[in-house]
């Protein structure tokens, strides 16, 4: 297959992932938030992680503002990622929700930028990222800008790279290009996938 057959074939993927995930009834929605919160909590908690990478999440995505919120109660330090103007991600810590976020260049929350310090990729033992769908390959669709794929390509094998999903998002099997960076596992309301 090659780079514009792919292409395509993610194009599809990704429009028929969201369809499926947008058309989760409101109350099944929120219980499997609920899980996947509980999982990631338990994952973090379980390998006494003090210092994350994670994600706000768009309207379709799994909620992820309420996690932030309770691993910065504990204690944790949090980074999320910011857009630069070379569209180059970096991760700034925040320590509040409400004060240290405001709209990025895609309408989703990210850090002011003047107000938390930033961290290298490799200074984490566990990065959370979004995508579009994941397989057990450990293969993640994005959502097609291919800034986390740059911003992974810098990770040493010691840092692990978790997508969140909701189970619908996981695939058997999906294209892959010379482009896209593999992930460590997934976390969704039915299971934590871990491969390596």
């Amino acid at each position: 297959m090659n780079a514009s057959q792919i292409e395509v074939y993610k194009s599809l993927y990704r429009n028929k992932i969201r369809k499926e995930v947008r058309s989760i009834p409101p109350a099944v929605r929120r219980r499997k938030i609920r899980s996947i919160q509980r999982r990631l909590w338990s994952f973090v908690r379980q390998n006494k992680y003090k210092r994350l990478f994670i994600f706000v999440s768009k309207d379709w995505e799994v909620d992820t503002l309420n996690l932030i919120r309770r691993f910065i109660r504990s204690g944790i330090e949090v980074y999320l990622p910011r857009l630069g103007k070379a569209r180059v991600l970096s991760a700034v810590r925040i320590q509040n929700v409400k004060r240290d976020l405001r709209k990025g260049p895609f309408g989703i929350l990210e850090p002011i930028s003047r107000r938390g310090k930033r961290a290298n990729i490799n200074d984490f033992g566990v990065l959370f990222v979004p995508g579009v769908a994941f397989d057990p390959r450990g293969v993640r669709l994005g959502r097609g800008g291919g800034y986390f794929d740059r911003f992974l390509a810098g990770r040493r094998i010691s840092t692990k790279a978790i997508g969140i999903s909701f189970s619908e998002q996981t695939q058997e099997r999906l294209p892959k290009d010379v482009h896209d960076k593999l992930l460590d596992g997934y976390i969704t309301d039915k299971e934590t996938k871990i491969i390596s």
